[in-house]
């Protein structure tokens, strides 16, 4: 894999071994970028999804990854951000006509994340689909899921379409502090 970012290899590398999971970024206005945005070239042929994914995420020791029931997710080594720590007492979604950036939409407007988002004084970015909207954005069945993280909601959101890769980016710089949720396929 040549010209790609560490977030895009991961990426890439999930969706197109049908596997489902997470991107958490997170950064403020001392660090570098969220994770190293510099194109590299990765030489993956040869190696299983986990053999690629430590080589891709050793590259930028701030991440790591993780399996997360049947998710992979890239996170910092310092800990998931609040927001996606936050417990969903119940999400569920059975629209057959909703995509995965309406279901993560519906994710936001659950009374316990917009609560901690006002708490943690998070504003909401831009929400979209890498890739634009197609069919292959259509949820394919209920998501259901009670007693959860955020993360984890967003986990079964991916899970249900398989092959589906969120990508969480939080920025807090003085008074600019905003969050925003894509969709990767």
């Amino acid at each position: 894999m040549n010209d790609a970012t560490i977030a895009d290899a991961v990426a890439h590398l999930l969706v197109s071994n049908q596997l489902s999971g997470g991107i958490a970024l997170n950064a403020n206005c001392n660090m570098q970028p969220m994770l190293d945005d510099t194109k590299q070239s990765f030489n993956l042929s040869g190696l299983t999804v986990k053999q690629a994914l430590d080589e891709i995420v050793g590259r930028d020791k701030r991440y790591h990854w993780q399996q997360q029931n049947h998710s992979i997710v890239l996170s910092p080594v310092s800990g998931m951000p609040e927001l996606l720590k936050t417990r969903v007492e119940r999400f569920e979604v059975d629209n057959p006509r909703y995509t995965l950036s309406a279901a993560s939409g519906e994710l936001l407007q659950l009374p316990e994340v917009k609560s901690r988002e006002k708490q943690l004084n998070l504003k909401e970015g831009l929400q979209y689909i890498i890739g634009g909207a197609d069919r292959r954005d259509i949820l394919k069945g209920k998501v259901s899921v009670a007693d959860v993280s955020m993360y984890e909601a967003l986990n079964a959101i991916a899970q249900t379409n398989g092959g589906a890769v969120w990508r969480y980016s939080e920025y807090n710089c003085g008074k600019v502090n905003e969050f925003s949720i894509t969709w990767i396929r």
